[in-house]
């Protein structure tokens, strides 16, 4: 997953609201979500991982599989900077060539101010991963940003919503990864581990409670 640079913001002013409480601290974080917590989740192949007890949730060739998250923005975030959402997945079959992902899905943000739109306001993004030889169950990262991360609207700051919907379109002739896995169903070739937002602070967190 190639880097995005560090934004370096000028600092909000203490009359603000969100001012630094304390030393800035200037870097990347994570919102984590689990895949169990995505809506849809009880739609998806559930079976375990390979001989172990452990149980995973895991997107099929051949169909469609879908979830939806929402994130709520840090208060370490320093609003206005990119962020970027993202999928752990292990890949469960080991293909003899280059085989591909397709992943599809869009975003939008929401507030108190601003209303979550229909359909035509949100933002669509499609994603092909490769699926090397040699990659299968290794944890891989697919960036759903495409690469560049997402610029938020103006207006949106601390607390606020981001709403993510994604998707495996495994009946496009797009997703070429139906390399079968061995034990379980077979064509549930892609463990899903984790959806989650990297995002920047520059400072401890908020002055005041709500800080929008």
């Amino acid at each position: 997953m190639p880097l995005i640079p560090l934004q370096v913001l000028p600092r909000f002013p203490v009359t603000d609201h969100r001012g630094g409480i304390a030393a800035d601290n200037i870097g990347w974080q994570d919102l984590q979500g689990s895949i169990q917590q995505g809506s849809g989740v009880s739609a998806l192949t559930s079976e375990v991982y390979r001989d172990t007890p452990f149980l995973m949730s895991f997107f099929r060739s051949g169909q469609v599989d879908k979830l939806s998250f929402i994130y709520q923005m840090s208060h370490e975030w320093q609003a206005g900077t990119k962020v970027r959402p993202h999928m752990h997945v292990l890949p469960m079959a080991d293909p003899a060539v280059i085989q591909n992902v397709l992943i599809e899905g869009q975003y939008a943000w929401a507030n108190e101010t601003t209303a979550l739109p229909d359909n035509s306001g949100w933002t669509p993004f499609s994603i092909v991963a490769h699926i090397n030889p040699g990659d299968v169950f290794k944890e891989k990262i697919i960036d759903l940003s495409g690469g560049n991360g997402i610029t938020p609207p103006a207006g949106v700051s601390e607390s606020d919503l981001l709403f993510v919907f994604v998707q495996r379109t495994g009946n496009s002739g797009s997703d070429t990864y139906n390399t079968g896995k061995s034990g379980g169903t077979v064509l549930a070739n892609l463990g899903l581990v984790s959806v989650d937002c990297h995002f920047q602070i520059q400072k401890a967190g908020t002055q005041i409670e709500f800080s929008g």
